[in-house]
This record gives structure tokens, sequence and C-alpha cells, in this order.
């Protein structure tokens, strides 16, 4: 659709405004056989360009839950192209800060965007 090509020629320049190149470390899982999972070997993929964007909301903080069960505060969005390969749990660093990506969303299916948690 010409519409969709629009939309992502928009991402892309949203992107280029303020790009950032990434390596996301990613730590597959297997289902143990009893209720829980086990970690395999990290994988760490080819670079990636996206875009960070802090959390601009003051006093109303957004809070998920990471897949270990804790409750973090949501301190940055990441935006991408539509062929972006992040998932959950993903982990990565951009200038000093370490994230993990605790959602990812690919609706419009224009762009990716992701919520990131800050870990130490």
């Amino acid at each position: 659709m010409q519409t969709d090509t629009l939309h992502e020629q928009q991402t892309a320049a949203v992107i280029a405004e303020n790009p950032v190149d990434i390596i996301i470390t990613r730590v597959p899982r297997s289902d143990d056989g009893a209720g829980g999972y086990v970690d395999g070997s990290p994988v760490v993929l080819k670079p990636q360009t996206v875009r960070i964007v802090g959390s601009s909301r003051v006093g109303a903080s957004i809070t998920r839950m990471t897949s270990d069960g804790q409750v973090a505060v949501v301190d940055a969005t990441l935006l991408g192209m539509p062929d972006l390969n992040i998932e959950r749990d993903d982990r990565f660093e951009s200038s000093g800060t370490k994230y993990q990506v605790v959602t990812v969303n690919r609706t419009p299916r224009w762009r990716v965007s992701a919520e990131l948690v800050t870990r130490g």
C-alpha cells in the first residue's frame, strides 16, 4: 500500500533525527517441564538502528511487570522500523545505560515501539 510506504518513510525520518545503533543480547528460554523455564546461551544480534526517547512523564510514571515478576518504571521508549528484530526481555546498552525491553508493540504495521526499563 502506498499509505504504508508513506508512514514507513515518516518513521525512518523520525529515527534519523536522533539515530542510535544498538546490539541486542537475547537469552532464549525453554520450558523446564515443571512450570518454569531454563535460560539458554545468550545470542548477540547484529547492530540495528533505532531511536530512544526518554520518558517525559512527571509524577505520572508508567509501570510494567517484567517477566521475572518485578514491577518496574518505564524509563524510555524505543522506535524502530517494522523489520526490527526485538522481543520482550531483550537487553542492550546505549550511551552507558543498560536497558531491558518490557513490551513490544508492532501496531501500526509501519513501525515498532518498545517500552524500556533501565537495568544496573
